[in-house]
């Protein structure tokens, strides 16, 4: 495959770059990306096998520009095909790009996929002009992969002892893959499940799964640490990684901190999710990353308790939460308590005072910190049980659990409770989500008469006025729940049956009709952006391809408007 480098200081548009194009289709592979021109040419000078370059021109410490004239005069090997990343009124630099040898460039405003395929087919035809083939065809390097996740895959979860000859071939296998010096495991786990920015079926999930690993390669490449990654499911990754030029467990730990640290940015400012990641000490020999893999594991349960966007040391097994002695007999206790003060909590939501039931649930919530140290799943047991208690009453009541709606994101999501909390990242995320669900059956019991208002001033109603208003500001359905007196779950659930949108999508859809009239008038796509209450060009044209098939510029020389 021919191997492909990504230049730029803003991380957004890095990760749009790895999501737009399909490059493993093209038999390209992302192999590492730099914020700056002294961070590429560190990494260039380290490497001649960068075929492909995606470069800004404007960046901090060195720009493209200075980077281009630089790898010329101090650099005997040939630069890779470049492709400039510009702003709209940067047509000088441009020019000067294409003098230092640049092969061609991309406005960032049209940054799709129309626009950047057939530059980047014009890029290897010229490759190939050159005589320069991609190592490995992208079906040999995915059969490639395939392979070795499942040579991985059994190799941590097979008896050494009942299959002595299949583990010594495999382990002879990682052998070659990572050598057996300053060997470490990491489990990684998202704080949601993802299927794609789109979200949307089994092949977008396979899609999100590879972006995923491929960003976690890309860093690992980029700082030279040898590493195989393994996709448990679509929340969880196992890496073993080997560290051999260091001679510290301190420089070795602060590689993979600050190799975690840019893949948790990279991974929130994209899907807007946390991860927590178990990592192991340091151990050599092949023979040891059965024990590395399963410290890891244990080290990312914890993050249950400790909570999403934290990496996981050893060093938290000692201390006084998580030691196991005598420990084994909390949870029977803890279970016995937590359910006579479910029982209260369920008797005091029918009492018209909130606060009766708010301050025996924050007692609950108490109890079930208790459990901080013990297996999650024990105290995902304890939740279930609650859960099920408050099923009980509910149907006696003619209420099914698919009447409660919990906000999530932009999504409404709750006819199975119990999956719900299964799939929980953190205790903390369980607590507030039961206490919404909680929150919900109290305005069920007691707020019953917001149905008669149906033909004079609704929430929805109060709503919809101040976001017509206002849809150019940071509005969020937090704020504007609070502002027309209703639970979040609520007014996301009501808004949809009065308005048959999401809240996301309403103001979305204001946006984009405003972006339409400001068009006539001749202004920037960028200055529209900003008035319609986009910071981010780039995300307000994906938006706006999202709702009308068209970017902004041809939108507007289409004469649409």
């Amino acid at each position: 495959m021919y191997k492909m480098m990504i230049v730029d200081d803003e991380p957004l548009v890095r990760l749009a770059l790895h999501q737009m194009i399909p490059w493993q289709e093209l038999n390209i592979q992302i192999v590492c990306e730099a914020g700056d021109g002294l961070e590429a040419l560190s990494i260039l000078q380290q490497r001649d096998d960068i075929d492909l370059l995606f470069m800004d021109i404007k960046m901090p410490k060195m720009s493209g520009i200075e980077l281009l004239r630089t790898f010329q005069t101090q650099t005997a090997g040939t630069m890779p095909i470049t492709i400039i990343l510009s702003a709209f009124n940067e047509y000088e630099y441009v020019r000067e790009a294409f003098v230092l040898g640049a092969f061609d460039f991309i406005i960032k405003t049209d940054m799709d996929d129309e626009h950047i395929q057939p530059i980047v087919m014009k890029a290897l035809c010229e490759l190939k002009k050159r005589g320069i083939q991609g190592a490995e065809a992208s079906e040999k390097v995915s059969d490639k992969r395939e392979n070795k996740e499942q040579a991985l895959r059994q190799f941590l979860t097979m008896d050494a002892n009942k299959e002595e000859a299949e583990y010594a071939r495999l382990a002879e296998q990682l052998r070659s893959w990572l050598g057996e010096t300053n060997q470490i495991a990491a489990v990684l786990s998202l704080s949601s499940e993802l299927n794609s920015p789109g979200r949307g079926g089994h092949k977008n999930g396979t899609k999100t799964e590879n972006f995923i690993i491929q960003t976690m390669e890309t860093v690992f490449n980029s700082m030279f640490i040898l590493h195989e990654v393994l996709c448990q499911d679509a929340q969880n990754y196992i890496l073993l990684c080997s560290l051999p030029q260091y001679r510290s467990t301190m420089a070795i730990r602060e590689q993979l901190q600050a190799a975690f640290s840019l893949i948790k940015i990279r991974l929130e400012q994209f899907f807007n999710v946390r991860i927590a990641v178990g990592i192991s000490d340091v151990a050599s020999g092949v023979h040891s990353w059965h024990r590395l893999y399963q410290q890891a594991y244990v080290l990312e349960a914890i993050s249950y308790y400790e909570g999403s966007d934290q990496l996981l040391f050893p060093e938290l097994l000692s201390t006084e939460a998580y030691k196991k002695d005598g420990k084994s007999n909390f949870i029977p206790e803890i279970r016995k308590s937590a359910k006579s003060i479910s029982s209260e909590v369920i008797r005091l939501l029918e009492h018209e005072d909130p606060l009766r039931w708010r301050e025996k649930y924050n007692e609950l919530v108490r109890c079930l910190w208790e459990t901080k140290g013990q297996d999650p799943q024990d105290t995902k047991v304890i939740l279930s049980d609650f859960l099920w208690e408050l099923g009980a009453p509910l149907y006696q009541k003619g209420i099914r659990w698919e009447d409660l709606h919990y906000f999530d994101g932009e999504h409404i999501a709750f006819s199975d409770p119990f999956e719900w909390i299964k799939s929980s990242p953190t205790l903390s995320a369980a607590i507030t989500g039961l206490s919404e669900i909680c929150q919900c059956i109290f305005e069920l019991l007691h707020q019953r008469h917001l149905q008669s208002y149906a033909h004079s001033v609704t929430p929805v109603m109060k709503a919809k006025t101040f976001i017509d208003s206002h849809f150019q500001e940071d509005l969020h359905l937090t704020l504007i729940s609070k502002m027309v007196g209703v639970s979040e779950g609520y007014l996301s659930k009501q808004f949809v049956k009065e308005t048959g949108s999401s809240f996301i999508q309403y103001m979305t859809n204001l946006r984009i009709e405003e972006s339409k009239r400001l068009m006539k008038t001749g202004l920037r796509i960028s200055d529209i952006s900003e008035k319609i209450g986009y910071v981010n060009p780039e995300h307000f044209s994906r938006m706006f391809k999202k709702v009308t098939g068209l970017s902004p510029k041809a939108y507007r020389d289409g004469g649409k408007v």
